[in-house]
């Protein structure tokens, strides 16, 4: 009651605010207070500059008529009201087309629920708050329970196979998948082609890994426009700002950070790269950052050179650095997602070097002989599962790992021998990413004279 009490306290100096209207809407409407909620969704939709605001206002309004029942015209209107305003979104769609499902109405039902798909695959803003829309999956259920009705019995069943197969449901539209298969004794095997297509598509999962920037939507973008992108996993921190677009085909995993973040961010790349390829739901799986943008025709090319290498336990990677140790190039991990999964299934580091004198970042090089490189360090620790030589290196890094040591040639000879053999490097040709944190193109051609940077043109 206190807060409801502030809320009209602070709307009193300032009625025309649409926030403050939004905000005593949202608090009748948790006390299911629906006549007063709709006075104050009203309020902050007319108020509004934001097209948004107004569509997600519109659309919670239609929510507390339908709470009140006997409403269903004044619902229909709501919900097409929103479709006029923002056509491009597809939460009116699906609300309108199973509000027509609810009252037998399947032909209409149908009809909306067709419109909408041609927007679930789109990035949208983030609306405020629920507004019951599943994701794409719910507008193809609601296609499919309406053709079956309408007569379509095998797009019906199709539809159905498609939604158990290849979606990752929530628990209710799982059950009701389920039990619409064994109620209408949809044989299988009948679809078995189908059901093995969908199943092996070679879709990937893209794992941004890294701060939450607003850049970081560009990237998300990038790779959501990839035909053989089945999601992209946001892995960021729980002190990132909130998120800004929206798609069912997008998932956020806030983590708590490390203690330490490791020389170098080493442990924060750890931790969120493994967390966020533990939600895969494919074989094949990408490890991103969250500030590089790949061009289109660098993500085919890496696609399709990956499918055409593929192999167990070898994990693709943007170039590798023969004149250091086990060091692949960390911006980009490609490959089954149970090696990226035992690729960061790592020990954090302990006692770094920035623990112990805080030393800047930008003066790490300074000090290669009093630590393992980050990139030698994840390498090191994915080759040591096939050759235990390498586990004493990481039992005793400064006689091995570090720039300088005196096993250091050593442990050279043996990473030169193992290191492609886990890590293969795609082509360098036509390849091109901006590094948005930086605001530069990757400087490959520099990368090659200053640092050895190779490819797989230079057979590795």
């Amino acid at each position: 009651m206190l807060e409801l009490e502030n809320a009209l306290r602070e709307y009193a100096y300032n009625p025309e605010d649409p926030e403050k209207n939004l905000i005593l809407a949202h608090l009748y409407h948790d006390k299911n207070q629906s006549a007063g909620a709709i006075s104050f969704y009203l309020r902050a939709a007319e108020r509004t500059n934001d097209k948004h605001l107004s569509y997600y206002c519109l659309l919670k309004i239609a929510e507390c008529f339908a709470y009140q029942g006997k409403r269903d015209n004044t619902v229909r209107c709501l919900y097409k009201h929103a479709i006029s305003l923002l056509p491009e979104r597809p939460e009116a769609y699906f609300l309108l087309s199973r509000h027509y499902e609810r009252i037998n109405e399947y032909t209409d039902s149908y009809v909306f629920a067709e419109m909408g798909l041609k927007y679930a695959d789109e990035i949208h803003p983030q609306l405020r708050n629920h507004v019951d829309y599943p994701g794409k999956y719910g507008l193809l259920f609601q296609k499919a329970v309406a053709s079956w009705w309408w007569g379509k019995v095998d797009e019906c069943k199709k539809l159905f196979l498609e939604l158990k197969y290849k979606y990752n449901l929530d628990a209710i539209h799982l059950n009701a998948v389920n039990r619409n298969i064994d109620t209408l004794k949809i044989d299988e095997n009948e679809y078995k082609n189908q059901i093995m297509h969908l199943k092996d598509n070679n879709k990937i999962t893209v794992v941004v890994q890294g701060a939450y920037k607003q850049y970081t939507d560009d990237v998300i973008k990038s790779y959501l426009v990839m035909p053989f992108v089945h999601k992209v996993v946001v892995s960021c921190w729980e002190d990132d700002k909130g998120e800004s677009i929206i798609s069912d085909r997008i998932e956020f995993i806030r983590n708590k950070k490390p203690i330490s973040s490791g020389t170098d961010n080493r442990n924060l790349q750890i931790v969120s790269s493994y967390e966020g390829l533990k939600r895969s739901e494919t074989k094949t799986s990408v490890k991103v950052r969250s500030d590089q943008i790949y061009s289109k025709e660098s993500l085919q090319i890496m696609y399709d050179y990956y499918n055409k290498h593929k192999g167990s336990n070898k994990i693709f990677v943007s170039g590798i650095f023969p004149s250091l140790l086990f060091h692949p190039n960390d911006h980009i991990f490609w490959g089954e997602t149970s090696d990226l999964l035992t690729l960061f299934d790592i020990p954090l580091e302990q006692n770094s070097i920035i623990d112990r004198i805080r030393v800047n970042k930008n003066n790490l090089h300074k000090y290669y002989s009093y630590f393992t490189r980050s990139e030698t360090y994840i390498g090191a620790h994915y080759c040591a599962k096939f050759n235990e030589e390498i586990t004493i290196m990481l039992l005793q890094p400064e006689k091995y790992l570090y720039d300088n040591s005196e096993n250091w040639h050593k442990a050279h000879e043996i990473s030169n021998a193992i290191t492609t053999k886990y890590f293969k490097s795609f082509p360098r040709k036509n390849m091109n990413m901006y590094w948005a944190s930086k605001s530069i193109n990757y400087p490959y051609e520099e990368q090659v004279n200053n640092y050895n940077q190779q490819w797989c043109e230079d057979a590795l």
